[in-house]
């Protein structure tokens, strides 16, 4: 992301793609080209001003995005979920609890480097007995 022969490309803050995700272009009208994930609500009524992007292969660039994660509502599991994204090298930028009186919902924003790693994160956390539910938003 950046400036690609001398087109500002930026990453849609919508659904914040992550290296790996399919994505399309987006050609704003005098701020370049936002790429969104191919599946964004955003861009699924837009047909026109569209443009087919890839990845970079070079590219080793830090993705921030968004996820989930639904447990048990017996006890606060904060520090549990940080270890587990400690361990996998994952860094939580932020997060956000919300507990209703059936489950809590941790919402975190994290930074990874493709889909492999964020994947590799969501799937480890079903090894805690505590863990309903994780995925990306």
């Amino acid at each position: 992301v950046g400036e690609h022969n001398d087109i500002l490309v930026t990453l849609a803050g919508c659904c914040k793609p992550v290296k790996g995700d399919n994505i399309i272009g987006y050609i704003t009208k005098g701020e370049g080209i936002t790429v969104h994930k191919a599946d964004c609500p955003n861009i699924s009524t837009k047909e026109e001003r569209l443009i087919d992007v890839s990845w970079s292969e070079e590219t080793e660039s830090d993705y921030y995005t968004d996820v989930y994660i639904e447990t048990l509502n017996d006890k606060n599991y904060v520090s549990e979920i940080i270890n587990k994204a400690s361990t996998k090298n994952i860094s939580v930028v932020s997060l956000q609890t919300n507990e209703n009186t059936e489950h809590t919902t941790y919402n975190l924003t994290i930074k990874v480097k493709n889909t492999t790693e964020l994947n590799d994160f969501l799937n480890s956390l079903y090894a805690l007995s505590f863990i309903k539910k994780a995925g990306k938003k």
